[in-house]
């Protein structure tokens, strides 16, 4: 099963085996000098993002997010953008804006702007992206 696939609520053996793997094969992915894959990278970074969220590592995951977005923003890829912000954004939620992230409503504010430029401007399609992951959620 692929990192993305996964969803850590409550850390037990099994699922720290799988986020230790996940930021081994993440940080791999970085580190690789002649990976010129942007969005390869993005997902590296939003992986590691989650992992250290899940860890308890909000400084690391902030930063992690924060290069996903970097990279993004660069490439100008929006969809990688949306998924950067989401995953900054449902990590902020599931602490409450503690360790650097986002509070909620800076959270939905973030991503409100991306799905606009997107051309999603609905409530809906805000409420979707932002929603489809139950609270605690580290996606």
């Amino acid at each position: 099963m692929r990192s993305d696939d996964e969803h850590t609520h409550t850390p037990d053996v099994q699922s720290l085996t799988t986020i230790a793997g996940s930021l081994v094969r993440s940080q791999a992915t970085l580190a690789d000098e002649y990976n010129f894959n942007t969005l390869d990278r993005s997902r590296a970074g939003r992986v590691l993002g989650r992992c250290h969220a899940a860890r308890g590592e909000h400084e690391l995951s902030v930063k992690a997010f924060d290069a996903a977005l970097q990279l993004a923003l660069t490439g100008r890829m929006l969809m990688q953008e949306c998924l950067a912000v989401r995953g900054r954004a449902l990590a902020g939620r599931a602490v409450n804006g503690a360790g650097g992230h986002w509070d909620e409503e800076t959270g939905k504010q973030r991503l409100a702007e991306v799905v606009g430029r997107m051309g999603l401007e609905d409530r809906e399609a805000l409420e979707q992206a932002l929603g489809a992951a139950p609270p605690g959620a580290y996606l």
